[in-house]
């Protein structure tokens, strides 16, 4: 997924729909493509990271500024990432219709229901923090990935990041999984003690990428306008759900 970029998912909508309805299309057109965005961004830094740790001359003060600057690019599209698929999850939740779309909308949150708790806890800082202090991981969390060397040597190497002053007495974990794609791979980023698989939402947004574009195009030729795909929000939708809601 290295470089991807992804356009808009509904190249036209029906006619006759409410405003409300027409808005929550263009937040999902929006969504989807800035979390793919984010994520592209975060794996091709994984990956000039990834290369730049393995020279020799790593200890140079020009590789170690530019390792610096990388690890900010890597944990802030982790956070934006985590952020932008929760808002695509709010948005999505308001989708009802043919058995495709709720196909489409049941896999994609069951990929990103926590996705909540992790962006509550990187919005709401002051608060979250001190709940946090007692244990071992760092303010913003840890991300973690495997990435695969390439031809000849192909060597599979886990790289976690750990950052702040806390980092040296920190000890992580990676899962070991079955298979890769090269040269970057299975992402995962640890807030607040809880796991989250970076790889697999992005592969779950490109899943509801794909099945709303096709879903939309036969609907915007088929379907009468007064099928109405979106559910109208509740005013406490509105006025700001509070945390657990769909």
């Amino acid at each position: 997924m290295v470089g991807m970029r992804w356009g808009k998912v509904f190249d036209a909508l029906p006619q006759g729909l409410s405003r409300s309805e027409t808005l929550f299309f263009d937040a999902v057109d929006l969504l989807i493509p800035a979390a793919l965005l984010q994520y592209s961004r975060m794996q091709q830094a994984a990956l000039e990271y990834a290369i730049l740790h393995s020279r020799q001359e790593q200890h140079s003060e020009t590789i170690r500024d530019q390792i610096s600057d990388l690890q900010a690019i890597i944990m802030a599209d982790a956070g934006s990432f985590v952020a932008t698929v929760q808002r695509l999850r709010r948005a999505v939740s308001r989708l009802r219709g043919d058995p495709e779309i709720r196909t489409a909308k049941g896999a994609f949150e069951a990929a990103v229901r926590p996705y909540e708790q992790g962006r509550h806890h990187l919005e709401h800082l002051d608060t979250s923090i001190p709940k946090i202090a007692s244990g071992p991981g760092p303010a913003l969390g840890t991300i973690g990935w495997w990435y695969v060397e390439a031809e000849p040597s192909k060597a599979v190497y886990a790289i976690i990041l750990a950052p702040g002053h806390l980092a040296p007495g920190f000890v992580a974990g990676m899962r070991v999984p079955g298979s890769y794609r090269p040269p970057v791979d299975h992402l995962w980023t640890t807030i607040a003690g809880a796991d989250y698989y970076l790889t697999g939402a992005a592969d779950a947004v490109v899943a509801l990428a794909e099945r709303l574009r096709q879903w939309s195009t036969q609907w915007a030729s088929e379907r009468p306008a007064s099928s109405r795909p979106f559910e109208e929000p509740s005013p406490s939708d509105v006025d700001g759900p509070s945390m657990g809601s769909p």
